[in-house]
C-alpha cells in the first residue's frame, strides 16, 4: 500500500514534467541541469519548514482571536512568501548564470522543475500520512498549484534574462521583480481560500483554480510558440560625438538570432533570411 501511495504521489509530476519538456522545443535542456533543480527543490522543504514554523509561531502571538487576518497572513507570508521565496533563491542562484539559460522559455523549465521537485517531496510526506484520499486531492489540486505558480515565475525571469542581454537594466529588474511577487499572490490566494474553508470560499477556490489551470496553459503554449532566442553575444557599446555641441551619446550593437535555425538576422528583419521563419518582437 505505501508504494502504491508513493506512485500516486508521483505520477502528476511525472505527468508535468514530460509535458513542459515536450514543450521546449527549440533546445532542450541539459538533463543534468534539470535533475540538479528538481533535487535542490526537493530540499527547499527544509528551510521552507524551518521558516514557516517561526512565521507560525510568532503569528500565533501576535494575530489574536481574528482567524480571518490570520488565515490571510498566514497563507501569504508565512507559507506563500516562504516557499516561492525559497524556490526563487534556488532557480536564480543556480541559472542566472548559466550558458544554458540561451532561451525565454528556458526560465519557465527551471522554475518548473524546482517547484515540482519541492512539490513532490511536500507531496509524499502528505500522502503518506493521510492515504489514498489525500494523494487523489493533492493529485490533482496541490501539485499543479505549485507547477502553474512556478510557470508564472518562469515566465518573468525568462523575460528578465532576455532584457539583461540587451542592456535594458529597467527591464530586468521589473521582471525579475514579477517573477517573485506574482507566484507569492497566487499561492497566497490558492491557500487564504482554503483555509477560509467556508462554502463561498471554496467556490471561489474552485473558480480561482479553473481559470488559473487555463490561463496557465495558455501561457505555456505562447510561451512555446513565440520563444526568443536570448543573445549569445553581449552589447557592444559605441559612441557618437556631435561636434560643436560637446555632446555624446552612446548606442548598443545588438544582435538577434532566429530561434529556428540560429542564424544571425538582418536588422529589423521580420523573417529569418536563412530559413524563413517569422521574427516575434516584443
Amino acid at each position: 500500500m505505501t508504494i502504491l501511495l508513493i506512485l500516486l504521489a508521483l505520477l502528476p509530476t511525472l505527468f508535468m514534467i514530460v509535458y513542459i519538456y515536450y514543450k521546449d522545443s527549440y533546445e532542450k535542456e541539459p538533463v543534468g541541469l534539470l535533475v540538479s533543480l528538481f533535487a535542490m527543490g526537493m530540499a527547499g522543504i527544509i528551510p521552507a519548514v524551518i521558516l514557516e514554523g517561526i512565521g507560525s509561531a510568532v503569528l500565533g502571538l501576535l494575530a489574536g482571536a481574528n482567524m480571518t487576518l490570520y488565515n490571510a497572513v498566514f497563507a501569504f507570508i508565512c507559507v506563500a512568501l516562504v516557499e516561492e521565496g525559497v524556490k526563487y533563491v534556488i532557480v536564480y542562484t543556480t541559472t542566472w548564470k548559466n550558458f544554458n539559460f540561451n532561451y525565454k522559455f528556458d526560465g519557465i523549465v527551471y522554475a518548473v522543475l524546482t517547484s515540482l521537485g519541492f512539490a513532490t517531496l511536500e507531496n509524499v510526506l502528505y500522502v503518506l500520512q493521510g492515504g489514498l484520499s489525500v494523494a487523489i486531492a493533492r493529485g490533482l489540486l496541490s501539485v499543479p498549484s505549485h507547477a502553474i505558480d512556478a510557470v508564472y515565475m518562469g515566465y518573468y525571469y525568462g523575460n528578465a534574462k532576455y532584457y539583461d542581454s540587451v542592456g535594458n537594466a529597467r527591464g530586468r529588474k521589473s521582471n525579475l521583480i514579477k517573477a517573485l511577487i506574482v507566484p507569492i499572490v497566487l499561492h497566497g490566494l490558492y491557500d487564504f481560500f482554503l483555509f477560509e474553508g467556508t462554502m463561498i470560499y471554496l467556490v471561489v477556490f474552485l473558480a480561482f483554480v479553473i481559470v488559473l489551470d487555463i490561463w496557465a496553459v495558455i501561457r505555456i503554449n505562447r510561451s512555446s510558440k513565440q520563444n526568443m532566442h536570448i543573445y549569445k553575444e553581449n552589447p557592444q557599446m559605441y559612441t557618437t560625438v556631435y561636434p560643436g555641441q560637446n555632446t555624446f551619446v552612446n548606442h548598443y550593437n545588438v544582435y538577434m538570432y532566429c530561434v529556428n535555425c540560429g542564424t544571425r538576422l538582418n536588422t529589423n528583419a521580420f523573417f529569418c533570411q536563412n530559413c524563413g521563419y517569422p521574427v516575434h518582437r516584443m
